[in-house]
């Protein structure tokens, strides 16, 4: 059995995340408690405990040899370093047995919870993060009532806390819960109706996509979080169908602004045409390997490190060192030159473009390509909610019919999954 669907579910303190959980596991969702994980690991005598002793002082330690958990949050809660100190000795633990418990899960989804989600690498492991939030008042009050706490106190340990708009920025689905436990539990329905079924289907929310569930109601992509319809873009840059394409993308975007933006990921056709059988990987090979474009993909991901502009630049510089100039960029100083045009800090590219562990995530945009969308050629254009679409345009629309195709090409592709293919015949010489 291949690991279960995760969510991982955050949110400052007394936002609501047990309540969702607890929801959660109505649903058919195995939980893994962050919280409780914790409690097991910091039983009397555990190597944990005795850490956490060295750390803090014999005032942490009841007399049965268990954690006192009071003690350690009156101690942690008052200085940002001691619980700087505090996350650095537990998470890792904490994040190992989570993990653990993930892959054993019986159930087609698993859920996970924890206020330092995002800042450990078990935000990485997640499928869908779901971020759960309410206003100020609404954290204040259930504070004081859940913890007999004064209003400086819960005041204290709220603002002990980053800013939820922190973890709104890397949420998936941010889950509004300001009403009764009743709306709440509409609302995680909501929100488990679509997650549920894109487990069952294999596939995934594209990065950087957000859904608002409020009210008991999914706000759809031209109203979400966001404010922007959020497309992945799978290329290769030998491709003319790439080319043709992403000029087409480029007036679509200077027509459109932030009403869309586009999200490019590597899936390089290399790969897809080897003949050396499914162990073999286009990103493992060792640099003496002679490829017609794994470099380009290697100076697009040097490019990302340098922001989105810098990439948009490289990326369309490369492009037309293939399609425009003829240039082998297979080949390094070709790549290094088109970063140069694109304007990029030269330096710090090729300090990049010499770190290996860039390659991975090369393979990690094909992977994910091929196992939640069938992706099989470039470009593909994937849709909020999954629905996916392989675009052939050569030579590139009129600058003036941009936006026409564009609105044709999503509502074809989202609103008509019925529509399989359409495939223009060879006309006889």
């Amino acid at each position: 059995m291949t690991r279960p669907y995760l969510i991982g579910v955050t949110g400052n303190i007394a936002c609501g995340k047990t309540a969702v959980m607890t929801e959660l596991e109505t649903l058919g969702a195995t939980i893994i408690d962050g919280d409780l994980v914790y409690r097991d690991l910091t039983g009397p005598g555990s190597e944990l405990v005795q850490r956490l002793v060295a750390a803090f002082g014999d005032q942490v330690v009841n007399a049965d040899g268990s954690l006192n958990r009071p003690e350690l949050r009156t101690i942690v809660f008052s200085d940002p370093e001691a619980l700087h100190s505090l996350d650095r000795l537990t998470h890792p633990t904490i994040v190992d047995e989570v993990i653990r418990r993930i892959d054993v899960a019986s159930t087609p989804v698993v859920a996970t919870d924890g206020i330092k989600l995002l800042e450990s690498r078990l935000g990485d492991e997640c499928d869908e993060v779901w971020v759960v939030t309410c206003s100020s008042e609404q954290q204040r009050e259930r504070l004081m009532t859940r913890n007999g706490v004064t209003r400086a106190e819960a005041d204290r340990r709220i603002a002990a806390q980053p800013p939820v708009s922190e973890k709104i920025d890397r949420a998936d689905v941010v889950i509004a819960n300001d009403g009764t436990l009743d709306e709440l539990r509409k609302v995680v329905c909501a929100a488990w109706t679509q997650s549920s079924a894109l487990a069952a289907s294999g596939r995934y929310l594209p990065h950087g996509y957000k859904t608002l569930v409020a009210d008991a109601e999914i706000v759809q992509s031209e109203e979400r979080v966001s404010n922007s319809l959020v497309v992945e873009v799978y290329y290769d840059y030998l491709c003319p169908y790439v080319y043709a394409g992403s000029l087409w993308v480029r007036d679509v975007k200077t027509a459109l602004g932030d009403e869309v933006e586009f999200i490019w990921r590597s899936f390089p056709l290399e790969q897809v045409n080897s003949a050396e059988g499914d162990d073999w990987k286009l990103w493992e090979q060792e640099d003496t390997f002679v490829s017609r474009g794994l470099y380009a993909f290697r100076g697009a991901e040097a490019a990302k490190l340098q922001g989105p502009d810098h990439f948009i630049n490289y990326h369309y510089s490369i492009l037309e060192a293939r399609h425009v100039e003829d240039k082998n960029i297979g080949r390094k100083n070709i790549v290094i030159e088109a970063a140069r045009t694109a304007g990029l800090d030269v330096e710090a590219f090729e300090v990049a473009l010499a770190d290996r562990a860039l390659m991975a995530n090369i393979g990690k945009d094909y992977e994910h390509a091929k196992k939640a969308y069938g992706v099989f050629g470039t470009p593909t254009f994937v849709f909020p909610g999954g629905q996916a679409a392989y675009m052939k345009m050569h030579p590139k629309a009129p600058e003036e019919d941009a936006v026409a195709i564009w609105n044709d090409f999503v509502t074809t592709t989202v609103d008509r999954p019925y529509v399989h293919e359409i495939k223009r015949p060879s006309k006889p010489e």
